[in-house]
């Protein structure tokens, strides 16, 4: 064989492989099964429109219409492929049918010539085929010359057009076609097709390195044929993942993965290797930023309930890994990390020094602090409640805890208590008038209430300070309007504890908040002797003369920012204030 022919001899595998029928088309079914439908019925449009990205088909599938309607037994689903049309279609050389670029013969007397050759019959088929390619390059003025005769065609002819911006297409246009929307082709379709290739081509395969092109192809089967081509060309007939990686500048997601890692610890050096790393391996820096903003989104992704690896188009292998990564994350971590890094591809192009600007970038984000919510943030979280006997469920805003009997009237408060600055506690008997005892609380914390000493109810006025002080401990927010009440109890059957608020406003804050009721609650009843029974109100009290004065609440509020620093962090966070007078 000469050595003219032996190099033209090869056919790439885009070619090669590109689907001859209906039946062959990858992730474009409902355009297929619509086709074959009107080639059966006869219902055959005198004028199609293909549109859709890159690669997805649509030159293709106006050849396979165009070999339907032309083959010697069609119009047909099913082309013969061996009659003289048919063969003319799949070699490009059929005189009736005519593929027009239109970026090259935009203008309006190309089209004029168009009008004088469809007024001549078929040569051999039944139908004169016109295919214009990209047809939004036309002119205006090309398709007002065009509308005529494409909404009045002679019966011999078929218009397909294809193009990638169909939004440059005007309404006029569009009027008088049938229009066709061609979708991205999945992952699992392109990669099932190469698997399919490597078999007929007898190419030893590895999946993982198939699903990194269909990865890399993007939902475009040629650009996956193209990239699958450049790798055989490299590996010949043995194709693995780190060649794949190789030969197309992927980078492994081991790299990724230690950068996201690096991030999540504040580790701004390791950030820097990671970079240095990428530099190292010969890595395009746009290919890396690209590659882990698609990362984050698996990430992100594998966290919720419901997805499978098949929805993101990954092995069971890197699921697990990406699962296993994204359980030390909140959603908002990595939609900051993916926002930045959106940003960082965005004006890589435009960046007087590229590596300084990935530089700073991943400073930043190692530097953010870690999202929480506003319930962590709050401290609302639910601790399992403490049962002291079991007990129905209560409703708020009074709530009981029952027990077997009622407590002995000559029950006596425990001999030792730890240190409070509050008055020596009062009983209530019967007759007697309410004690109320208004604990002072100072700007420093006193010593911690040891929940479950086995306190009595009558005992629990005496240790407000306390109590409150250990409560602070395990609900920082929630125990604070606390600090802003003092305690009664009223002897009644069954004894009412009362937590009084002042008129600060604070009480606000706690009492629209049941599961705060209920915690605390809870907290009570573990720091109470088993066979104890109360029932837990709350109440308001007006200040005296209906107004309240400014100067305790900001002195109030002024001693809460000292002992709970949350707070602080709250208002340096929410640009916020403390107001002068009543709240």
């Amino acid at each position: 064989m000469p050595p003219e022919e032996k190099i033209m001899s090869y056919l790439v595998m885009a070619r090669k492989w590109r689907p001859k029928n209906f039946e062959e088309m990858v992730g474009q079914e409902h355009i297929a099964k619509t086709l074959r439908n009107a080639l059966t019925s006869g219902r055959i449009a005198h004028a199609f429109l293909f549109t859709g990205t890159r690669g997805v088909g649509k030159t293709t599938s106006a050849r396979i219409l165009a070999k339907a309607l032309n083959c010697k037994n069609g119009p047909t689903p099913t082309p013969c492929e061996v009659c003289e049309n048919c063969l003319a279609v799949n070699q490009g050389a059929s005189m009736d049918v005519l593929e027009i670029d239109g970026a090259s013969n935009n203008g309006v007397d190309n089209v004029r010539d168009l009008r004088e050759q469809v007024k001549y019959a078929p040569m051999h088929g039944q139908y004169k085929i016109y295919i214009i390619d990209e047809v939004h390059m036309l002119s205006k003025a090309a398709f007002n010359a065009l509308l005529k005769t494409l909404e009045e065609p002679p019966p011999h002819v078929i218009f397909i057009f294809a193009t990638t911006e169909v939004s440059k297409v005007p309404h006029t246009i569009l009027s008088r076609v049938q229009r066709f929307d061609f979708r991205r082709i999945s992952e699992t379709a392109i990669r099932d097709r190469l698997d399919f290739i490597c078999g007929q081509e007898k190419i030893q395969f590895e999946v993982e390195a198939l699903e990194a092109i269909a990865r890399k192809a993007d939902g475009s089967m040629r650009d996956a044929l193209s990239l699958f081509d450049r790798v055989v060309a490299f590996t010949g007939e043995s194709l693995t993942l780190e060649s794949t990686r190789k030969v197309l500048g992927i980078p492994e997601d081991r790299l990724f993965g230690n950068l996201l890692k690096c991030l999540m610890t504040h580790d701004t050096a390791g950030c820097f290797k990671a970079l240095e790393e990428v530099y190292h391996q010969g890595l395009e820096i746009s290919e890396f930023l690209s590659g882990f903003g698609e990362y984050l989104r698996d990430v992100l992704f594998s966290r919720q309930e419901g997805i499978t690896p098949a929805m993101l188009g990954v092995g069971e292998a890197r699921f697990r890994d990406l699962r296993a990564l994204a359980l030390d994350l909140q959603d908002g971590d990595l939609l900051r990390y993916a926002k930045i890094t959106s940003d960082l591809l965005g004006g890589l192009k435009t960046a007087p020094h590229p590596r300084l600007w990935v530089e700073l970038g991943l400073s930043r984000m190692a530097a953010l602090d870690r999202v929480v919510t506003l319930s962590q943030l709050m401290g609302q979280e639910s601790l399992p409640p403490v049962h002291i006997q079991p007990a129905p469920p209560v409703q708020l805003p009074t709530a009981a805890v029952p027990i077997p009997e009622p407590i002995p009237e000559a029950k006596k408060k425990s001999p030792e208590q730890p240190s409070s600055p509050t008055p020596s506690p009062t009983v209530v008997g019967e007759g007697e008038e309410e004690t109320v005892l208004k604990p002072q609380f100072s700007s420093h914390p006193s010593p911690a209430f040891k929940a479950g000493e086995g306190l009595g109810v009558r005992d629990l006025p005496a240790q407000w300070t306390a109590l409150v002080d250990s409560y602070s401990i395990e609900k920082p927010l929630t125990a604070s309007p606390l600090r802003y009440s003092h305690l009664r109890i009223k002897p009644e059957e069954t004894p009412v504890v009362e937590i009084v608020f002042s008129g600060s406003g604070h009480h606000d804050l706690f009492l629209a908040d049941g599961e705060g009721k209920r915690s605390l609650r809870n907290f009570l009843a573990a720091s109470l002797e088993a066979d104890s029974i109360f029932t837990l109100a709350f109440a308001f009290e007006e200040p005296v003369g209906g107004t309240s004065k400014s100067a305790p609440v900001t002195e109030g509020l002024n001693v809460l920012l000292q002992r709970e620093p949350i707070v602080k962090t709250l208002l340096d966070m929410f640009e916020g204030r403390v107001l002068e007078g009543p709240v």
